[in-house]
């Protein structure tokens, strides 16, 4: 019988690690769009923070002093913000300290490899968060972050017993993953009809986000259900709770 903590535990450590693997594929896309555009071209930074669900967080900590003028957001702002905010409990570092302590609470039921290898990516992405100050450093950074949850993952489905415990972590990476992907194509769908003056964006700067890119575009090869695919994510859902006494 698995307590009550332990499902708890190991629920939002699946949501928590879901949830910095999928902002840091965010801010990489939208970090590698800005790259492809001419001198002088900006597609913004408000999206990200839309997307994540934090908009309201972020013009709260970031308001203008005097309380008059609008609120613009920066790219270094919205990179602390989403990278390593304290007051963010949405940014990448603190997803993953958040998973790291729920792996500690759940250590007698998932793998001890699994805690360290979270606790290394947290070490690690905590030791290095300057490289986060340039663009090419934040690539690097982000890519690290992604690998590392990877790991992670790869850890707990390679060694995991399929019991309670596996389907609480099960559940908790579906419906990270089919939140953030709702939200990524609720606001990029917005983007496909700009306003005069605006520049437009294509759904292929939202669809790596999801990161079933590569499969999808090759030609002339069938259609397959993305592990991000939010009616997908959903039935998994249902059917492993299904499952759970």
């Amino acid at each position: 019988m698995l307590l009550a903590r332990m499902a708890e535990a190991v629920y939002w450590a699946g949501r928590y690690l879901e949830r910095a693997e999928c902002t840091a594929r965010i801010v990489q896309v939208h970090t590698d769009t800005h790259v492809d555009l001419s001198v002088g071209e900006d597609v913004g930074w408000e999206p990200l923070l839309t997307i994540v669900g934090v908009d309201s967080e972020f013009a709260e900590k970031y308001a203008p002093i005097s309380g008059s003028g609008k609120l613009v957001a920066t790219e270094e702002d919205v990179i602390e913000f989403l990278l390593l905010g304290k007051d963010n409990p949405s940014s990448i570092l603190s997803a993953i300290a958040s998973a790291r302590e729920n792996l500690r609470t759940a250590r007698p039921v998932v793998p001890r490899e699994a805690w360290e290898a979270c606790n290394n990516l947290w070490l690690v992405s905590s030791d290095h968060i300057h490289e986060a100050s340039t663009r090419e450093g934040r690539v690097q950074w982000l890519r690290r972050v992604i690998a590392g949850c990877q790991q992670i993952n790869g850890i707990l489905l390679g060694t995991m017993s399929r019991d309670e415990a596996m389907s609480f972590l099960s559940i908790g990476q579906n419906l990270e993953r089919a939140d953030l992907t709702t939200r990524v194509l609720d606001v990029r769908s917005e983007s496909l009809h700009p306003k005069r003056g605006e520049i437009p964006t294509t759904w292929s700067t939202g669809w790596p986000c999801s990161a079933p890119w590569p499969p999808t575009s090759r030609s002339g090869a069938p259609c397959r259900p993305a592990p991000r695919e939010v009616p997908l994510c959903a039935s998994s859902s249902k059917t492993t709770g299904s499952h759970v006494p």
